[in-house]
């Protein structure tokens, strides 16, 4: 098929023929006159697939059914609660060290008595 020698698609033949041709169209570039005979034969196997080969609109229970089913429905709390341990356990590791650098501040004399993050000669 050329673009000049664009023919309606009425059989399985056609389409068949017209499958081949878009196929082979999209291996190579094209020039503007196979760029308008591509947009013409995808229109018109558009139009026969419309026609021959309908696909009703789901039911939008059955496709949130189907979409819980893929994701899993406990998937979201089961991230939320990955994601709040993961910080619950980042928040006492850095308690943990600020204690820790507090304790030996301590054991060494710099912590003031009155305060605990200033060390004993420095001005309040």
């Amino acid at each position: 098929m050329s673009a000049s020698r664009v023919r309606p698609i009425r059989t399985e033949q056609d389409y068949a023929s017209a499958l081949a041709r878009i196929e082979a169209l999209m291996d190579w570039e094209r020039s503007p006159a196979e760029d308008d005979e591509f947009d013409a034969l995808a229109t018109l196997v558009e139009a026969y697939e419309d026609w021959h080969f309908p696909v009703d609109d789901p039911d939008p229970i059955e496709a949130t059914e189907f979409r819980i089913g893929q994701i899993g429905e406990a998937m979201p709390r089961r991230s939320q609660k990955v994601a709040f341990l993961s910080q619950d356990r980042k928040l006492k590791k850095e308690k943990k060290e600020r204690k820790e650098r507090k304790d030996a501040l301590a054991q060494r004399g710099l912590l003031s008595r009155s305060s605990r993050y200033l060390p004993k000669d420095s001005p309040k």
